[in-house]
């Protein structure tokens, strides 16, 4: 309220100045007149007397007029200042603002709408308070300064934005407008408040949603640059920093599938924090990063100092000014495989809307690191099909099986190399019924190869084709279909494997099972024979020349017993000799006693004897294989050593046995006429072939250089030294 006339300090003295100004005029004037108008004393004093009662006259009328004039005045003054004051407290009390005159620190008056303001019963409750009551503790310093200069210097009103907590401890945002005013005669300031917490509060979402929209957007710049690898994740995490005061970004991933998080990329902390978060992940504890990869939504931390949850995070976090944080998980489909954390140093910043627009940025970094991944996965899938398609191409080229891919109308697009040797002629651009029908295979075959192409699928078809010089060849043929990306019938792969060589092997086994079913039995018929020829007869003539000894011992002739007994001895001698040759047939019994080296000398001596051809050996007797090895090598030179005599023809033989690497090498050769291609398929051949394997090893005819055949046996060296 403005100050008025009456209230000045200098209003008092207008009566004294007017009075002493009066006297002083009618004693100078009054003096001059009297002196100028008498001529004797008497005179001057009688005109003295009349001067003093003229000028109590005058002075009084002059009192008189200068009173009844300043009480007018008081009066005008007085009427305009309850008129003032009317108005004054009209307007203030149906303002729509909280007004409060302060005096000092206390509050001297205050409208209704500041009771309602500051949450009190009434505003007679408000006065005589101290304004500091309602003051957030944080601006008293500040208050307290700005109420001075006010009182002091203040020439126009002033106008600032405070937070003020009213008295149910409510923190409310006001715009505050300070005047200052004359109250009650004294200096006060005249303040204005109006509540402005909500529109503070729009102001505040309207600059958090517009930095969160550009963090999302400088996010999603350095993305679409960059893309996902490994280093743009450091250059979008400095990138977010410097966008927005943020304290920290870091961005994680988990280790392999299903693996802990790790820390990929950070900007903005101290090394020390992020060494700390990485130290408490990897001891598994829990935080807002690892809460929001198990939910898969984001965890928000408003303010670090309150909450019982992620303890030992919020300890490291406040210790490096962390206030508020947000995890935002990055998601692959409904599976978190990673989490883009955003920390700042203020508290309740990251509200609904916000994280909202902040999970943009975390999808948009996850589809980088995601498109980058399968970039990678495709380029990868690439390579591997290339290098797969080599492989493939290589083995096509090379495998030892005829090979034709028929498409779905069954017509041949490609072959390889052994299809085309076993064809005789390229059957790319033929159906498979033009191929039958060129081999001369029957229609049939045909039929069913087309039927297998169209999807059905063939395994282990055997097929005879009959070559230009009259040979038979026998393949095995296997369809293989192949289908579209729908499953659908596309075509097949023909597969043809030359088993001429199996078939005549089979040929071979059964020759030899028969062969060797014959020789069993030829066997068992000779030594019956054997037994019955030559073991009887010795057995009889022991018989007889026993009976003649009894008869000799009767008759007491000494010189007869004793050629009796000559005599029996002898046939005895004689059927064990037989009895041994006989089980030396059935196995050679100088293995077990002599050993394999000394029983291949003993069968080359006598071969050599039987045979009259010249015999060398190259024999190590310190090999000594296991039973097996040595009866099948044994046997293998004992075949050898007859068909040479059988069928070579040859003067010389010459017999090795030694060690050769980690084998046992038999190789028994001769400088005789060689081997017929007939005799190569002969059992004798077979069966040794047969032993060889049995055991192992590997068998080989080879010829010999000046002419001859070598017969190689190569046996791993197991069981050597084994008896």
């Amino acid at each position: 309220m403005p100050g008025s006339g009456i209230t000045s300090r200098w209003s008092w003295l207008l009566v004294p100045v007017g009075y002493l100004l009066v006297a002083g005029v009618w004693i100078g004037v009054s003096s001059t007149l009297v002196a100028a108008m008498t001529k004797t004393p008497a005179e001057a004093e009688r005109y003295e007397l009349f001067k003093g009662w003229g000028f109590v006259a005058v002075s009084g009328a002059a009192l008189a007029l200068l009173v009844w004039r300043y009480e007018r005045r008081v009066r005008e003054e007085l009427g305009a200042r309850a008129e003032a004051e009317e108005r004054y407290r009209t307007l203030v009390e149906g303002a729509a603002d909280a007004i409060i005159i302060v005096q000092g620190t206390c509050l001297g008056f205050a409208n209704p709408v500041a009771a309602q303001l500051f949450e009190v019963p009434s505003r007679e409750a408000l006065v005589g308070r101290s304004m500091f009551d309602f003051v957030d503790p944080a601006e008293r310093g500040a208050v307290e300064e700005g109420t001075a200069r006010a009182l002091g210097e203040l020439s126009e009103p002033q106008f600032v934005r405070r937070q003020l907590r009213t008295s149910s401890g409510r923190v409310l945002t006001v715009d505050v407008g300070v005047s200052r005013i004359i109250w009650r005669g004294q200096p006060a300031l005249q303040v204005a408040l109006r509540d402005v917490s909500a529109a503070a509060a729009f102001e505040e979402r309207s600059r958090r949603l517009e930095r969160a929209l550009r963090l999302a957007h400088e996010g999603a710049a350095v993305l679409l640059r960059s893309g996902g690898d490994d280093q743009v994740w450091p250059i979008f995490c400095r990138t977010l920093v410097e966008a927005e005061p943020l304290l920290s970004v870091w961005v994680g991933f988990e280790e392999g599938e299903r693996g802990p998080l790790e820390p990929r990329a950070s900007a903005g902390g101290s090394a020390s924090y992020f060494d700390g978060l990485q130290a408490l992940l990897r001891r598994g504890e829990d935080s807002p990063a690892t809460r929001a990869m198990q939910d898969g939504r984001p965890c928000v931390v408003n303010d670090v100092a309150k909450g019982d949850a992620f303890a030992s995070w919020r300890t490291l976090a406040g210790a490096h000014g962390l206030r508020a944080e947000v995890a935002l998980p990055l998601l692959d489909g409904q599976r978190a495989f990673g989490v883009l954390c955003v920390a700042i140093a203020q508290r309740d910043v990251f509200d609904e809307s916000v994280v909202q627009l902040l999970q943009h940025l975390g999808e948009n970094a996850a589809f980088a690191f995601l498109s980058e991944r399968t970039q990678k996965r495709v380029a990868a899938a690439e390579r591997e099909a290339l290098r797969l398609a080599e492989e493939l191409s290589t083995l096509f080229a090379v495998i030892d099986t005829a090979l034709v891919r028929y498409d779905g109308a069954a017509v041949a697009r490609r072959a390889n190399p052994r299809a085309l040797a076993q064809l005789g002629f390229n059957p790319v651009g033929l159906s498979v019924q033009a191929v039958v029908d060129r081999l001369g295979l029957p229609p049939a075959i045909g039929t069913e190869l087309a039927r297998a192409i169209g999807g059905a699928g063939l395994e282990g078809l055997e097929v005879r084709v009959r070559g230009d010089a009259g040979r038979t060849f026998s393949r095995l043929v296997s369809v293989y279909p192949i289908r579209d990306g729908e499953g659908r019938p596309a075509g097949a792969v023909v597969a043809a494997r030359d088993i001429t060589a199996l078939v005549r092997q089979a040929d071979e086994l059964r020759a030899l099972a028969a062969r060797l079913h014959s020789a069993r039995e030829d066997e068992a018929l000779r030594i019956s024979r054997d037994l019955h020829d030559d073991l009887g007869q010795a057995l009889t003539a022991l018989k007889l020349e026993l009976a003649a000894l009894e008869r000799q011992v009767e008759l007491g002739n000494h010189r007869l017993l004793t050629e009796s007994v000559v005599a029996a001895v002898e046939l005895a001698d004689q059927a064990l000799m037989r009895t041994r040759r006989l089980a030396a047939r059935l196995r050679p019994v100088s293995l077990d006693q002599l050993g394999l080296g000394r029983s291949l000398e003993v069968e080359v001596r006598d071969f050599s004897e039987r045979g009259r051809v010249s015999c060398s050996t190259s024999i190590d007797l310190e090999v000594q294989p296991g039973v097996d090895v040595a009866v099948a090598l044994y046997r293998i030179a004992q075949e050898a050593l007859t068909n040479v005599l059988r069928h070579a023809r040859a003067t010389r033989v010459w017999v090795t046995l030694r060690r050769e690497g980690n084998s046992v090498l038999l190789c028994v050769e001769d400088d005789g006429c060689g081997l017929s291609p007939e005799a190569l398929t002969g059992l004798g051949l077979v069966g040794m072939r047969e032993r060889a394997l049995a055991v192992g090893g590997q068998f080989s005819l080879e010829p010999r250089s000046g002419g001859g055949l070598r017969v190689v046996v190569r046996v791993p060296q197991t069981g050597a030294n084994q008896r």
